[in-house]
């Protein structure tokens, strides 16, 4: 064994081997809002045998290689960096304010199309997606909400047609266009509104929150 100046040791005949070698414990990590547990890692090695891992890279007993530190000297040509692994999260709910338009249509005058806004509380779901290919993430297009004669319907966008139905009961409809973005190394945060089912809709086109 070896030591340097500030009394860290390290395993200088796995080193010489050419072997990357973990350096002091794995470090859990709980995020209570995220409610996922993480492990960071740091590891030696000498410079000339550096190799990154690939983000996803699984770690044994859980979790998936979300991050890798760019390697920095510790002692002569001994490199040092850290690795973190993460579980991918669980689906959640938050809420937020959020301003939506509605359109108000009579069958007494069809052919009279109001719009109203309301500022209501959105119910917005997040999903987690471990992938390399983003882009194929199913997207929840927006639906067109509109109150006709006081109930409202959701239509659903589906290319060139549209499908009238009743929101579904705790859901309600998609207020925007789903949103992905990367949380941490290949994992993606999908990002969906509803309107909330505190919007109560009154006939010919009050609407009331």
């Amino acid at each position: 064994m070896a030591t340097t100046p500030a009394g860290i040791f390290f395993d200088d005949s796995a080193l010489q081997a050419g072997r990357a070698v973990q350096h002091g414990p794995e470090v859990p990590i709980w995020d209570p809002v995220m409610k996922v547990n993480m492990w960071s890692q740091t590891w030696r090695c000498r410079a000339s045998y550096f190799k990154g891992l690939d983000l996803s890279t699984p770690r044994a007993g859980g979790g998936i290689l979300v991050n890798e530190s760019v390697p920095s000297l510790v002692l002569g040509d001994v490199v040092e960096w850290t690795r973190l692994y993460s579980e991918v999260p669980p689906p959640r709910i938050e809420t937020a304010h959020f301003i939506h338009t509605l359109q108000v249509i009579r069958s007494i005058d069809p052919g009279e199309i109001l719009e109203e806004q309301i500022t209501t509380f959105a119910r917005v779901e997040l999903k987690y997606f471990n992938t390399t290919t983003p882009h194929k993430i199913p997207i929840l297009r927006k639906q067109l909400l509109k109150v006709i004669d006081g109930i409202l319907q959701v239509i659903v966008v589906t290319g060139p047609t549209n499908e009238k139905s009743q929101p579904k009961p705790g859901t309600g409809g998609v207020a925007e266009d789903s949103d992905i973005t990367r949380w941490k190394g290949n994992i993606w945060e999908r990002r969906t509104p509803y309107v909330q089912e505190d919007v109560v809709i009154v006939p010919f086109g009050g609407i009331a929150v």
